[in-house]
């Protein structure tokens, strides 16, 4: 099995001693003569060969943007996960809270750090696209009658655009 997992390099792998369940076929026709303390060793060798190979594919997400769904908030992190990560089983992505984020919302996040099981990430700021299609969504959620005279007012430069998407991206090219 520990030659397996070395040549397989499972991303995500979970173990566990064999026990006898009653009523399994393997409970019906197989003994159970390897010793619990033996078993626990042969887990936690294994296991540990795992956190190497964890390590190794997290250290490689290292200054990658991933787009998480945020999950919870606590104290010092936002903890979100991927969308190649099933809650409460696989690793987290633990974002600092240097830019407020949303319980349920999508955010891009820049990984700073790698742990066996967790990743350590930023908050990024928006992109101009993203900025262009949330403008653009609530604008057209408002109605152009919902707005001052059809026209988004960019707050910064003091200017007016009629509500289209070129208009949006032109304001927000260079921010």
């Amino acid at each position: 099995l520990m030659e397996f997992t070395r040549w397989a390099r499972f991303e995500r792998m979970g173990a566990f001693a064999y026990s006898e369940e009653a009523g399994t076929w393997a409970a019906e026709h197989l003994s159970d003569d390897i010793p619990q303390e033996v078993k626990q060793d042969r887990l936690q060798q294994l296991m540990a060969l795992q956190e190497d190979i964890s390590l190794d594919i997290q250290e490689q997400k290292v200054g990658k943007t991933l787009r998480v769904i945020i999950d919870r908030e606590e104290e010092d992190y936002y903890i979100g996960r991927t969308e190649w990560d099933s809650p409460e089983v696989d690793p987290e992505v633990l974002i600092t809270k240097e830019k407020p984020l949303a319980i349920g919302e999508f955010a891009q996040v820049s990984v700073a750090q790698a742990l066996p099981f967790e990743l350590i990430a930023n908050a990024e700021d928006l992109s101009c696209e993203q900025k262009v299609k949330i403008i653009s969504c609530l604008a057209k959620a408002v109605g152009r009658e919902g707005m001052i005279g059809g026209q988004v007012i960019d707050m910064e430069n003091e200017e007016r655009s009629d509500v289209d998407e070129a208009n949006l991206r032109n304001m927000y090219k260079h921010k």
